[in-house]
């Protein structure tokens, strides 16, 4: 199973969730572009999901492949299924774990906005509000990035996903309390088909001990449904970060 980085590059985030996975089942985490400070970073999330997608041929050459993608990570996942599908590609697992479909509408946008201001994050508003402004004004090329993180808030919040033609399961936490619609905005991309399982926490708790083992033993149950290669056989379950060039 592979995990792309959320914003900023981070993956520790699997580290836990790979340790409660079957000991036969290889998770790698596919790190970001830019984290080692000699390239700059991707500015899109098309751009990330195709440095993600080499990534992962260096380890598995050809398909069908798992995907599993935590918060804005989820994003990243979605869209490596989209290109992988154009490719000719197989995507037999597409998890996205508490993870919110960019182009929210304008009335979830203001209430999120609201829920930031009231976490005092304002630093996350204004880079919302300036993105509105240089979009639409066709100034975009303007923006420079002092940080990693800078560049892919810029990325998540400007990315406007088509739809996948593949299936995908949500896991949703239930009391994040950012989104009144159940499906988080994936229903109308996943177009054959959205699954929604809810787990009793909030959202940082989903990979975080000790609810981390309830989202390792729900992935379980659609891994477990798939074909085992022969190649993960006398894994250790740790996370393992792809070797990136």
């Amino acid at each position: 199973m592979f995990c792309p980085h959320i914003v900023g590059g981070h993956l520790f985030f699997y580290d836990n969730l790979a340790r409660h996975l079957a000991e036969d089942q290889p998770l790698y985490g596919l790190p970001a572009r830019g984290v080692d400070g000699k390239t700059p970073p991707d500015t899109t999330i098309e751009a990330m999901a195709a440095h993600c997608i080499h990534t992962m041929l260096q380890i598995q050459p050809r398909g069908p492949y798992r995907l599993a993608g935590y918060c804005s990570g989820g994003t990243i996942a979605f869209e490596m299924a989209r290109q992988l599908r154009a490719q000719g590609q197989t995507t037999e697992l597409l998890a996205l774990c508490d993870s919110i479909a960019p182009g929210f509408r304008p009335l979830e946008l203001a209430r999120t906005t609201r829920n930031f201001l009231r976490l005092k994050n304002v630093r996350l508003v204004q880079q919302r509000v300036y993105r509105f402004v240089l979009q639409n004004l066709g100034l975009s090329h303007l923006r420079k990035f002092r940080t990693v993180t800078e560049a892919h808030y810029w990325a998540y919040l400007s990315y406007r996903p088509q739809a996948y033609s593949g299936h995908a399961v949500l896991f949703k936490a239930s009391t994040a309390g950012y989104s009144r619609r159940s499906h988080l905005g994936w229903e109308r991309l996943a177009e054959a088909g959205l699954d929604i399982r809810i787990i009793a926490c909030g959202h940082a708790a989903m990979v975080k001990e000790p609810t981390v083992r309830v989202l390792a033993e729900r992935l379980e149950t659609y891994l477990g449904a798939l074909p085992r290669s022969r190649a993960e056989i006398g894994w250790s379950a740790r996370m393992k970060v792809a070797p990136d060039d």
